[in-house]
C-alpha cells in the first residue's frame, strides 16, 4: 500500500523520540490512567450503594492527594465535590467546587482550551495526557450544584453568583463548541491521514448508534439550571428586573422541557403579576447516575508503509439504569407528583456526539503517526527489536480518555407545593428506599 509522503518525514523523528523516551513515558501514562479508573469505579460503586459518607471520605482524600496533578485534578475534585454534597457536607462540597472553578475559570475568559506542547504529547502518547478541563455540561452542572450548596448554607448572595456563572458557561459553550471539526480534519489531511476515504468513521460508527436515541437541549441548555435560577429570582426578587429575568428563565424551561409546564406555569403567572402571593417549596429529585465512558479497541485502516492496520482506542458512552420510580411530595394536606425537569443523559449524550468527530480524528492522527514512526524505524533498523519496540509502543500507549464526572445525576425531577403551616414535609420515590422527611421554615 502506498505510504503518504507527509508521514515519511516526521515519522523518523517521532520514531526516534518515541523509542528513546518509551521507558519514561509508559509507566507514567499507564499509571495515571489506571489510578483514575480505579478511583472512578470506587466512587461510583459507593454512591450506587448509597454509602455517601464513605464515598465522600474516599473521594476527598484522593482529591487532596492529587491536588498537584494538573492533568487530572479537575476530574478528582468534581467527584469529591459531589460526594461531599451527597453526604450533606456542603462546606466541603463548596471547597472542592471552588478548586474546579479555579482551574476552569480561565477558559471562560477566552483562554485557549489547548496548548501546543499538550497537542504534541497527546499525539505522541494518547489523549489521557491532556489536561482535563471538564466538559461544557459538567461546567454548567458544577456551578448549578454549587448554588444549591450556597442556598443550603444560607448564602443567597453567593447562590446568585453561581447561578449567573452557570448561565455564563452555557453562553461560553455555544460560542466555543458548536463549530464543526473541519479544522482538525484539514490538519489530518495535511499530515497524510485520508480519514474519510479510508473508512475510519464508517469503521467506528456501529459503536455509536445509540447516540441518536437521545436529543439534547438546544445551545447547551440545562432546564435544571434555568428552573433553579428562575425560581430563585422569583423568590428573592429585589425589583421588576429580577421578575423579568425569572420570567425569561421559566419560559426557557417550558421551551426545553414541555413536560415541566404544569409545575412551571404557576410561577410564570406569579412572575408576570408582581411576584409570589404565598410561600412555596420546590423539591428537586436528582436520581440515578449520568453516563460514563468505557474503552473500545479496534483496528482501523491507516496507510502507513506496510503497516496497514493499527490498533486504536476510543471512548464509548454507557448509560446506567435509574431504579427510581414516581416521586411524590406531601406537605400538610397537599400532595404533588414530581415531573421530569431535565435529562442529564440527553445533555451528556448530545455533547459527546458533538465532540465525537474530533475525538476520533485525534486518535486517528495519533495512531497514524505512531504507525508511520514504527514503519520508518523498522526500515532504518537492522534488528527486529526496533520494529518490536515500535509495536509495543503503539500497543501500550493506545488508551481512550475515560475521564468524566460519574456522579452527576441521570435525571432531575421537580415538585411544587405550598409551604405547610407546620413546615413538615415528606418525599417518596417509588422503589427507591424509605420516605424522606424534613422541616422548612414557613
Amino acid at each position: 500500500m502506498r505510504r503518504p509522503a507527509s508521514i515519511a518525514g516526521p515519522a523518523s523523528a517521532v520514531g526516534h523520540l518515541a523509542f528513546l523516551l518509551i521507558a519514561a513515558i509508559l509507566p507514567a501514562a499507564g499509571g495515571c490512567q489506571s489510578g483514575y479508573r480505579d478511583f472512578a469505579r470506587s466512587v461510583e460503586s459507593s454512591v450506587a450503594a448509597g454509602d455517601y459518607a464513605g464515598a465522600a471520605r474516599f473521594a476527598t482524600a484522593k482529591a487532596d492527594k492529587k491536588s498537584g496533578d494538573e492533568i487530572n485534578r479537575v476530574a478528582y475534585n468534581l467527584e469529591a465535590a459531589r460526594a461531599a454534597q451527597l453526604a450533606g457536607d456542603y462546606a466541603a462540597s463548596r471547597d472542592y467546587f471552588a478548586r474546579v472553578h479555579d482551574d476552569v475559570r480561565p477558559y471562560l475568559d477566552e483562554k485557549a482550551e489547548a496548548k501546543i506542547t499538550e497537542a504534541g504529547a497527546t499525539t505522541l502518547v494518547n489523549q489521557t495526557t491532556a489536561i482535563y478541563r471538564a466538559t461544557p455540561v459538567e461546567r454548567i452542572m458544577a456551578t448549578t450544584l454549587d448554588a444549591l450548596n450556597a442556598m443550603a448554607m444560607g448564602d443567597l448572595g453567593e447562590a446568585r453568583v453561581q447561578l449567573n456563572l452557570a448561565r455564563d458557561w452555557q453562553q461560553d459553550a455555544v460560542r466555543r463548541y458548536t463549530k464543526n471539526g473541519s479544522g482538525l480534519e484539514a490538519d489530518a489531511r495535511a499530515r497524510g491521514v485520508p480519514v474519510r476515504e479510508e473508512g475510519v468513521m464508517a469503521a467506528v460508527a456501529p459503536y455509536y448508534t445509540n447516540l441518536q436515541d437521545l436529543t439534547g437541549y438546544a445551545d447547551y441548555g440545562n432546564p435544571f439550571a434555568s428552573h433553579l435560577r428562575g425560581v430563585f429570582l422569583l423568590a428573592t426578587a429585589a425589583d421588576a428586573a429580577d421578575l423579568e429575568r425569572a420570567r425569561f428563565e421559566l419560559r426557557q424551561v417550558v421551551a426545553m422541557e414541555p413536560s415541566a409546564e404544569p409545575v412551571v406555569t404557576p410561577d410564570l403567572v406569579a412572575a408576570e403579576s408582581g411576584g409570589l402571593r404565598e410561600p412555596v417549596v420546590w423539591v428537586y429529585f436528582l436520581t440515578g447516575r449520568a453516563p460514563s465512558l468505557e474503552e473500545i479497541r479496534l483496528d482501523i485502516p491507516i496507510p502507513a508503509g506496510n503497516v496497514n492496520y493499527v490498533a486504536a482506542a476510543f471512548p464509548r458512552l454507557v448509560t446506567h439504569p435509574d431504579p427510581a420510580g414516581t416521586a411524590r411530595v406531601r406537605a400538610g394536606a397537599a400532595t404533588a407528583e414530581a415531573v421530569g425537569l431535565a435529562s442529564v443523559d440527553a445533555m451528556v449524550t448530545a455533547d459527546f456526539d458533538r465532540r465525537l468527530p474530533t475525538i476520533v480524528m485525534q486518535e486517528v492522527i495519533s495512531s497514524a503517526l505512531k504507525a508511520g514512526a514504527t514503519y520508518a524505524a523498522s526500515r532504518e533498523g537492522r534488528d527486529g527489536w526496533v520494529q518490536l519496540a515500535g509495536i509495543l509502543y503503539q500497543a501500550l500507549t493506545t488508551a481512550a480518555d475515560l475521564r468524566a464526572w460519574r456522579t452527576m445525576p441521570k435525571r432531575v425531577l421537580v415538585a411544587r407545593v405550598p409551604t405547610p403551616g407546620d413546615g413538615r414535609m415528606t418525599a417518596s420515590i417509588g422503589g427507591a428506599g424509605p420516605d424522606a422527611t424534613w422541616t422548612v421554615r414557613p
